[in-house]
């Protein structure tokens, strides 16, 4: 190897430098204010608009998705969280697995959009948090179907032991 050829080598493994970023400054700047609580900031509000109408667009761009044939599982998530209103006047889907959260995060942006396009607004923002919820049980062996029925009905296990049944 040539000594001349050293410096260009050291030009091409320098990493390159991305323009997109969070500097320190702006960091640093962030942490310095004072902030209240109790108001949130200028940009974490939304413009006024009505849930029933957020939540008939969010299903219609569900609807839109489940025809496609890569996108099926983002509307199946779309289908399956619970859309609110906060008191700032922005969404927060509520899903109950990081998997769900993961879908609709891949298409927030286009989500979004079709949402300030159907309201009718400029400013909208979307929280996704994770939510676990008690699962109804499902009984799938005889065993498990019988203690359900029978918790259900007492007189199950009464005419099980008159008339001597298994199950």
């Amino acid at each position: 190897m040539k000594l001349d050829a050293l410096p260009q080598l050291r030009e091409l493994s320098k990493p390159k430098q991305s323009r997109m970023g969070i500097s320190l400054s702006t960091l640093s700047a962030s942490n310095s204010k004072e902030e209240d609580l109790d108001e949130p900031e200028e940009d974490e509000t939304s413009e006024d608009f009505e849930i029933v109408q957020a939540i008939e667009s969010w299903k219609k761009y569900a609807q839109q998705l489940s025809h496609s044939n890569t996108l099926k599982l983002h509307g199946q998530a779309l289908d399956v969280s619970e859309l609110q209103k906060d008191p700032d006047g922005n969404l927060i889907a509520i899903v109950d697995s990081r998997a769900l959260m993961s879908l609709i995060s891949e298409i927030q942006y286009d989500l979004m959009q079709f949402l300030k396009s159907e309201l009718k607004i400029k400013k909208l923002r979307l929280s996704i948090e994770i939510e676990m919820r008690e699962k109804e049980f499902k009984p799938y062996s005889p065993e498990e179907i019988y203690t359900h029925l029978a918790k259900l009905n007492p007189a199950i296990e009464e005419l099980r032991n008159k008339y001597n049944l298994e199950f």
